[in-house]
């Protein structure tokens, strides 16, 4: 006996199609896996930074630019900085690198929140190398807990505008606000909200595990 024709295997190919393209839909979830659900946004403000770059305007710069990565990358709730100001007179800070626990404790109770974000403007500029003048951009920061003055966390960047320059000068960074958005970035990238904050200042601390802020007396 001769096989089927053309036409009747290609019906028969369609049929076996539609019939396995059903039995998967039979099968499949009505709608995917939900993300879990991240918890809320963790209350904390930024004080300026301290200038020990010797550079005229570097620290107000990099404070800025801390303050835009920091609301950029999601899960704190930044509080604006014009409020931050009016908190630091009031406490009479003059230099966030020497906070008492007193300052520490007024600002964190007139803004409402527990962690205070600060740190020093190390350096921001150009730097002189055999290849020219090239952007470099120094910053270190720190985590401080409002509730008792300690040092949370805290960690610094250096980046150079030659650091990932490859053959003919690709990859160099010219300019430095670029380099400094690029610094800061890495660094916050390090700090996460701590899980046990989830409103506002009060509540139980943390383990103590650092010191207090630089300069600070008790």
């Amino acid at each position: 006996m001769s096989g089927r024709s053309g036409p009747d295997r290609r019906l028969i190919g369609v049929v076996l199609a539609l019939a396995l393209t059903g039995c998967a839909h039979a099968h499949a979830p009505a709608t995917a896996a939900a993300p879990p659900a991240a918890g809320p946004p963790v209350p904390i403000a930024v004080l300026p930074l301290e200038d020990l770059s010797g550079q005229v305007g570097s620290a107000d710069k990099l404070t800025r630019i801390v303050f835009t990565e920091l609301v950029s990358r999601g899960g704190w709730q930044v509080t604006d900085p014009g409020q931050v100001d009016g908190a630091a007179v009031a406490a009479r800070i003059r230099s966030t690198g020497s906070l008492t626990r007193e300052q520490v404790r007024i600002v964190s109770d007139s803004l409402g929140v527990r962690w205070l974000l600060t740190g020093a403007a190390l350096e921001y500029g150009h730097v002189r190398t055999p290849d020219g003048d090239t952007p470099a951009v120094g910053i270190s920061l720190r985590l401080i807990d409002g509730t008792n003055g300690k040092v949370r966390w805290a960690g610094q960047r250096y980046r150079s505008g030659d650091d990932h320059e490859t053959v003919f000068g690709f990859g160099r960074v010219s300019d430095p606000q670029v380099l400094a958005h690029a610094a800061v970035a890495e660094l916050l990238a390090e700090l996460h909200p701590p899980a046990a904050d989830t409103s506002s200042h009060a509540g139980t601390p943390a383990a103590d595990t650092s010191s207090t802020p630089g300069g600070g007396r008790p």
